[in-house]
């Protein structure tokens, strides 16, 4: 997957544009997607086939999360914070996701949140998991493939274009058009969450706080670590609480 992304874009090209104008460059993106993948697969171990939702706000985090997941082998849930905590962990719940990644972009951390032990396994070639008439339909690798070459060229994307999102980054066009986008060797803006993080404050706990509330003393099944889309040097540790930080 990263092979497919980065295959027409340099490594040194601007691949993200954070909300505070930061830069982050293919190579960049690479590096934080394998610090997600990793500190995802030590939390919850392999995701091959399983669903891992994401529920991060801001737009450079979440690419990299779908990244990683994609990266594992996993089938991504975009979920969108706006929707509430509550009505998430239902969702996560009733689609039998075996984890979830909770953005908490104030804080600029990651956090996972294991959700189903069953281990809920997908057909191999699955990947996404996007909601259509009201139903989440499975899209298999081959076709998030081919759709996004085709919105790639029904846009005109080339090396260098920057394509900024027309809505929250989890909904499926938005989704799609950047990695449309990054396949190209575009670049994508990250529109700032703050507002959307407003809009749903008044149904929604904080993700660090919904994640502290799906653990428990004797069992932890939360792992939070810095966002790596904010820094490509990424360490962890054995603890139940793992976290990247910045050098």
């Amino acid at each position: 997957m990263l092979s497919f992304i980065a295959e027409r874009a340099e490594e040194d090209a601007t691949a993200l544009v954070r909300p505070g104008g930061e830069a982050m460059t293919y190579a960049t993106l690479a590096m934080a997607t394998s610090a997600v993948m990793q500190a995802l697969g030590e939390r919850v171990g392999d995701v091959a086939h399983r669903i891992v939702g994401v529920a991060v706000d801001e737009g450079a985090a979440h690419l990299a999360s779908v990244l990683a997941v994609l990266e594992a082998g996993g089938v991504v849930l975009p979920l969108d914070l706006r929707r509430g905590i509550p009505a998430l962990e239902v969702e996560a719940a009733r689609a039998r996701a075996l984890a979830v990644i909770v953005g908490d972009a104030a804080e600029d951390r990651l956090d996972v949140v294991a959700v189903d032990a069953s281990r809920r396994q997908l057909p191999d070639e699955a990947c996404l998991l996007l909601e259509a008439g009201g139903r989440r339909a499975v899209h298999s690798r081959r076709a998030l493939g081919v759709g996004v070459d085709a919105i790639a060229a029904a846009l005109g994307l080339a090396a260098g274009a920057r394509v900024p999102l027309a809505g929250p980054i989890a909904h499926p066009t938005a989704l799609l058009t950047a990695l449309a986008t990054l396949r190209a060797g575009g670049a994508v803006p990250s529109a700032s969450p703050r507002a959307t993080r407003r809009r749903a404050a008044s149904s929604c706990r904080a993700p660090s706080t919904a994640a502290k509330r799906c653990g428990s003393a004797s069992s932890p099944r939360t792992a939070s670590w810095r966002c790596p889309a904010s820094s490509c040097t990424a360490t962890s540790t054995a603890a139940s609480s793992r976290r990247t930080r910045r050098p």
